[in-house]
C-alpha cells in the first residue's frame, strides 16, 4: 500500500531490510542513486530502477562487494530480492532500460553502478577493487632483494623460531608483500618481533615502521603481545628503540590520519606515509576500501606485511581481502601451523577448530579431542555441547555469572574489589589503583558468552543476554539506588561507534568502574585499556548512546579478542549466519574451554556451511600473474 504519492517505495520495504536484518538507512542511500535516472518514468519502472539500487546497497551492506547476475552466485540476487516479492528476472530485464543508462556504465566510466564480471556494483567500489589489485600485484611481481643473514640472536630469542616462521622473517625483510597466516598461539608475534629486530640491525639507524591493526582492540593487544615478548629478550642495546613510542601499534585510521569531522585522510599518494616497513596485524577484518586507503598511502619501496588469520570471519565491511590475496599470490604466503600457545587444556579447542577449517563437520564429535557432553568443559579443560531447553537458558546464565564473573575462583571478591574509588591525579593513575585495574581486566579477560547474532528469539542473542545478565547483576549492585542505571557497577561494556576525539574506538571492551579524578567525588565512569598498555578513563554520560553491555558478544565483535574459557550460544533455528568461520572464530576466541549451547546437528551443519562472499576484487586479481 502507498502512503505517500512522493515516496519511491512501498511501505512494506522497511520491513523487508528488516527481514534481512539491513539499516533502513538504505533507503534514502539508494533514493540518491536512482533519482540520477533518465527522464520520466512509469511507477514500475521507478520502482525497479531503485530497488536494483536499493539490492546493490544490501549486497555490499552484507560484506559483498555487489550483486552477482548470473551463474551460482545469482542466488544471492534472488534471496535479496525475494524478501521484495521482486522478479529477479524483471530486474535484470530493467538494467537493458534506457532509464538505467545515466546510472549504469562499464568498466572505467564514471557512473554510479558499474557492471563488470558478471556482477552489478557501485563504481566506488569497483575503483577500490581495480586499484588495489593492480597495486598489490605489482608488489607481488617485484622480485625479492638479496637475503641478507639474519643475526642468530634474533632468531633464538625470545623463542627458537621454526622454518616457517624464519621464512616468514626472510620474506618481509626482502619482498614487498609478504602474506602470513596461522591460528591462535601460531607465533605470529613471535614472528613480528624478529622483524623488528633484524631490521634495526640490518639497517644500522632506527628503521621507519608502521605498525597497526584495523581496531585500537587489536592493535592495543598488538602492543602488549610485542612488549611482553621483548621483556623476554636479554638486554641488547639494539633492541632499545623497540619501546620507543614510535613503535607504538595505532589503528589503520589514525595510522592514515582519518578526520571524521571531514571525512578526509592526511596520508595518501600526494603525502604518504614515512615508513619503509608496514607491518598489519589482525588482516582478516580489514575491508576492501581501508585496504586501498593503506596501499594508496604507502610509499613504492615499502615493504608491507599482512598478518592474520585465513580461517577466520572476513571483515564485517565490505570484501574478503586477506583471503582473496592468499589464493591469488600463493608465493608471497606463509602458513603458520605450530602451536604453542595451547597446552593440554587447549588442545580439544585447536583440534575441533582443525576439523572445521578442514571441513570436517562429522568429525567434531570423534576422536580425536572430540566434542564431549556438557559439563566436560565446565572445569576448564577442552570443548563440550548440549542443546537447552528455553527454560534451561536462564539458569545457565545464572550460573555463568555466579561461577565466571562473580565468584570465580581466580577473583572470588570481585563484588567487594568493584566497590574500590580508583584515583587518578592529573592523569595518571595512583599505583594502587593502577594494580587493581589490572587485576579487574585480567578478570574480565577470563570468560565471555559469544553469539552469531545479535538479535535472536528467546536468550539466543547477545542483546537479550546483555539484557538477562544486567537485571541480575543490578538487582544486588544497584540495591540502594531509587532508580534503575542502563549501566551498572562493575559491568563490562564495549563501544559501538568511533570515537576520535576521545580515543576509543568501536568494538573496544572496558568496565564501568568508581573513579575520582584528582580528589573529587568518586563517580561510575568507563574504563578502557589505552595504548601503550594504560586505562583511559571516560564520563559515561556523553558515550551512554555509544555503550552496549559485555557479558556476551557477537563473534564478529569478539574478533581479536582471546579468553580462557567462552560459551557459544547458538540460535534454536539453523540460518545462513552460522557458518563455518563463525564456530571457527568462536572456538579461537578460547585459550582453554569452551561450551556450545546448540544440538550436535546444529554445530555440525554450521561447521559445513561456508561463507560464500562475492569478491570483485578475487576476479581482479585473477587477470594478473600470480608469480614472475
Amino acid at each position: 500500500m502507498w502512503t505517500d504519492p512522493f515516496r519511491p517505495h512501498p511501505d512494506d520495504w522497511d520491513q523487508a531490510l528488516e527481514t534481512l536484518s539491513l539499516d533502513p538507512a538504505l533507503l534514502p542511500l539508494a533514493e540518491s542513486l536512482a533519482s540520477f535516472a533518465a527522464g520520466p518514468q512509469t511507477p514500475e519502472s521507478r520502482q525497479r530502477t531503485f530497488l536494483i539500487c536499493l539490492l546493490v546497497l544490501a549486497a555490499q551492506a552484507q560484506g559483498h562487494s555487489g550483486l552477482p547476475l548470473e551463474g551460482p552466485d545469482r542466488a544471492l540476487l534472488e534471496s535479496l530480492a525475494e524478501p521484495f516479492h521482486a522478479s529477479p528476472d524483471a530486474l535484470l530485464a530493467h538494467l537493458d532500460s534506457p532509464a538505467m543508462t545515466p546510472i549504469l556504465g562499464a568498466p572505467g566510466e564514471r557512473k554510479p553502478l558499474i557492471r563488470d564480471h558478471g556482477t552489478l556494483t557501485s563504481e566506488r567500489v569497483h575503483r577500490a577493487e581495480t586499484r588495489l589489485a593492480a597495486a598489490m600485484a605489482i608488489r607481488a611481481q617485484t622480485p625479492a632483494d638479496p637475503a641478507p643473514p639474519i643475526p642468530a640472536d634474533v632468531l633464538t630469542a625470545p623463542m627458537a623460531l621454526n622454518p616457517a616462521q624464519v621464512q616468514a622473517v626472510q620474506m618481509a625483510l626482502t619482498r614487498p608483500l609478504t602474506l602470513i597466516t596461522g591460528g591462535p598461539g601460531t607465533g605470529k608475534t613471535a614472528i613480528v618481533v624478529a622483524i623488528l629486530r633484524a631490521a634495526l640491525r640490518q639497517c644500522g639507524q632506527v628503521p621507519r615502521v608502521a605498525l597497526a591493526a584495523p581496531t585500537g582492540k587489536a592493535a592495543n593487544r598488538m602492543h602488549r603481545s610485542i612488549q611482553e615478548a621483548l621483556a623476554q629478550v636479554p638486554g641488547a642495546p639494539e633492541d632499545q628503540p623497540l619501546r620507543d613510542p614510535a613503535f607504538l601499534p595505532r589503528t589503520l585510521h589514525r595510522l592514515l590520519g582519518y578526520s571524521p569531522a571531514g571525512e578526509t585522510w592526511r596520508h595518501h599518494e600526494e603525502n604518504p606515509l614515512a615508513a619503509d616497513l608496514a607491518i598489519i596485524d589482525e588482516s582478516s577484518m580489514v575491508d576492501l576500501l581501508l585496504m586501498d586507503r593503506l596501499l594508496r598511502a604507502l610509499p613504492p619501496g615499502a615493504r608491507l606485511v599482512l598478518l592474520g588469520d585465513a580461517d577466520q570471519l572476513p571483515s564485517v565491511e565490505t570484501g574478503n581481502v586477506f583471503h582473496d590475496l592468499i589464493t591469488a599470490f600463493p608465493h608471497c604466503v606463509v602458513r603458520l601451523a605450530t602451536n604453542y600457545r595451547m597446552g593440554r587444556a587447549g588442545r580439544a579447542i585447536l583440534t575441533a577448530a582443525r576439523k572445521i577449517a578442514k571441513d570436517l563437520p562429522q568429525g567434531l564429535f570423534e576422536d580425536p579431542d572430540p566434542i564431549r557432553p556438557y559439563p566436560a568443559a565446565a572445569t576448564g579443560s577442552g570443548v563440550d555441547q548440549f542443546e537447552p531447553a528455553d527454560a534451561e537458558l536462564g539458569p545457565f546464565l545464572l550460573d555463568w555469572l555466579n561461577r565466571e564473573i562473580e565468584h570465580h575462583p581466580a577473583c572470588p571478591d570481585f563484588l567487594s574489589r568493584i566497590q574500590h574509588v580508583h584515583a587518578q591525579h592529573d592523569g595518571q593513575w595512583d599505583p594502587d589503583s593502577r594494580a587493581r585495574l589490572d587485576a579487574l581486566f585480567a578478570h574480565a579477560a577470563q570468560a565471555r558468552i559469544l553469539c552469531p547474532l545479535k538479535t535472536a528469539p528467546g536468550l539466543r542473542g547477545s542483546d537479550s543476554i546483555n539484557d538477562f545478565l544486567h537485571a541480575q547483576a543490578s538487582a544486588v549492585r544497584d540495591r540502594k539506588l531509587t532508580y534503575a542505571l542502563s549501566v551498572s557497577l562493575g559491568e563490562p561494556v564495549m563501544m559501538t561507534r568511533n570515537d576520535h576525539r576521545r580515543g576509543i574506538y568501536n568494538g573496544d571492551q572496558g568496565l564501568a568502574l568508581k573513579v575520582s579524578r584528582d580528589g573529587g567525588p568518586a563517580r561510575l565512569e568507563a574504563v578502557f585499556p589505552s595504548a601503550g598498555g594504560g586505562y583511559s578513563v571516560h564520563a559515561i554520560g556523553p558515550i551512554l548512546d555509544a555503550l552496549e553491555l559485555g557479558y556476551a558478544l557477537t563473534v564478529h565483535k569478539a574478533q581479536g579478542s582471546e579468553f580462557s574459557r567462552v560459551a557459544i550460544v547458538l540460535p534454536k533455528e539453523d540460518s545462513g549466519f552460522l557458518t563455518r568461520e563463525i564456530l571457527y572464530t568462536a572456538l579461537t576466541r578460547a585459550k582453554a574451554s569452551a561450551t556450545l549451547l546448540g544440538s550436535q546437528n546444529l554445530v555440525a551443519r554450521a561447521a559445513d556451511r561456508a561463507l560464500r562472499r562475492n569478491s570483485g576484487l578475487a576476479c581482479h586479481l585473477a587477470a594478473w600473474p600470480s608469480d614472475r
